[in-house]
C-alpha cells in the first residue's frame, strides 16, 4: 500500500530529552516525517521491518544501528510489525549543546559530515551497546531524580555520551547497506538541496536531471509518498525556523528562502507551524531571556 507522508515540525521544549522506549506503538494508516529544531540521537536495539527515512535516504534497521540526525532534518520511521520495538532516543536542543561544548570541543561533531541531510549511521557491537545503555540509563535517571547535583550531573553524562560517539566515530567503518530509494529521485533531492532558495519549478528539475516533469513527480511521490511542492516548501519552512531562530528578521527570511512576497511566506508560516514568523521569533527570544535571567539568579 502507498504510504501517505505528511510533515510536521517539532519544537523541543527543553534542554535535553533522553528516553528508553519499549512501547509498542499503535500506528497510523500514514508515516509522519518530522523534524526537530535540535539533533536527535537514536539507539536501534529490537524490532521487526522497522525502516528509517532520513530524506533522500532509507534503510531497514538492525540491532546497534545508531542513527544521528542533524536539527531541522526530516526523518521518520516505518514499521510493519510494531512487536519488540525497542529504541534509546535522546534529543538535544543547539543552544545547550553549544552552551557544554568548548573552545577545543565541538560536542556536535558527529551529527556534522559532507551531506548534511544524508543517513549518519554509525553501527556499535554489543561491547559499545552496553556501554552506550549505561552512560544513556544514568542519564536518563540523572533527569528524572531531582536530587543534589542532578543539573550537573546531566550535565556531565551527556557531555561523556557524546565524547564517546565522537570519538568512536571516526574509527567505525560505515556500515554498508542499500539503499531503496531510486536514482532519480536521489538525484532530485539533491538538486533540490543545492537549489533550495531559487525559483525551484518541476520543469526547471526535470530539464536539469534529462527527464520529463510529469515521470519526475511521479517517481518522487511513488518513493516517498509526497509532492514535490509538499516537499519543498517543506524544507523551505525548516530553512526559515534556523534563520529565525539565528536572530534575522523575518521580512529578510521570506526572501533567502525563495518567496516572493511575505504575506505568501507569513500564510505558509503559519499553516506549518501554528504560529506567525514574528510570532515564533518572539517565543525563542522570550526563551533565551528567561534563561538569561535564571542563570544571573545564580
Amino acid at each position: 500500500m502507498q504510504k501517505d507522508y505528511h510533515c510536521s515540525y517539532s519544537i523541543l521544549g527543553t534542554d535535553v530529552i533522553c528516553e528508553y522506549k519499549c512501547a509498542h506503538p499503535q500506528l497510523p494508516p500514514s508515516i509522519t516525517l518530522h523534524n526537530h529544531d535540535g539533533y536527535e540521537i537514536v539507539l536501534f536495539l529490537s524490532g521487526e521491518h522497522v525502516t528509517i527515512y532520513v530524506e533522500s535516504e532509507r534503510k531497514e534497521l538492525v540491532r546497534g544501528d545508531l542513527i544521528l540526525i542533524n536539527s531541522y532534518t526530516f526523518h521518520g520511521l516505518s514499521l510493519i510489525d510494531s512487536s519488540n520495538y525497542e529504541r534509546v532516543v535522546i534529543n538535544i536542543e543547539e543552544r545547550y549543546l553549544k552552551k557544554i561544548s568548548t573552545e577545543n570541543t565541538d560536542l556536535s561533531c558527529c551529527f556534522h559530515q559532507s551531506s548534511p541531510n544524508a543517513l549518519n549511521l554509525i553501527h556499535l557491537n554489543e561491547s559499545e551497546i552496553s556501554h552506550f545503555m549505561a552512560i544513556s540509563s544514568n542519564l536518563e535517571r540523572a533527569m528524572k531524580e531531582e536530587h543534589y547535583g542532578h543539573d550537573i550531573l546531566k550535565r556531565a553524562l551527556l557531555s561523556e555520551l557524546l565524547i564517546y560517539i565522537n570519538m568512536i566515530r571516526p574509527a567505525s567503518a560505515p556500515p554498508s547497506y542499500s539503499n531503496t530509494i531510486p536514482e532519480i529521485v536521489s538525484n532530485t533531492f539533491t538538486y533540490i538541496e543545492k537549489n533550495l532558495t531559487t525559483n525551484i519549478t518541476v520543469e526547471k528539475m526535470a530539464r536539469s536531471l534529462h527527464h520529463n516533469s510529469d515521470y519526475l513527480s511521479r517517481c518522487f511521490r511513488e518513493a516517498t509518498g509526497y509532492t514535490l511542492k509538499h516537499y519543498v516548501l517543506a524544507k523551505r519552512i525548516a530553512l526559515a525556523q534556523k534563520y529565525l531562530r539565528e536572530g534575522s528578521s523575518p521580512y529578510d527570511v521570506c526572501f533567502f528562502i525563495g518567496f516572493n512576497n511575505y504575506s505568501s511566506f507569513s500564510r505558509a508560516f503559519s499553516k506549518q507551524i501554528g504560529c506567525s514568523p514574528k510570532q515564533y521569533q518572539l517565543m525563542y527570544r522570550k526563551k533565551i531571556r528567561a534563561e538569561v535571567c535564571m542563570n544571573r539568579q545564580w
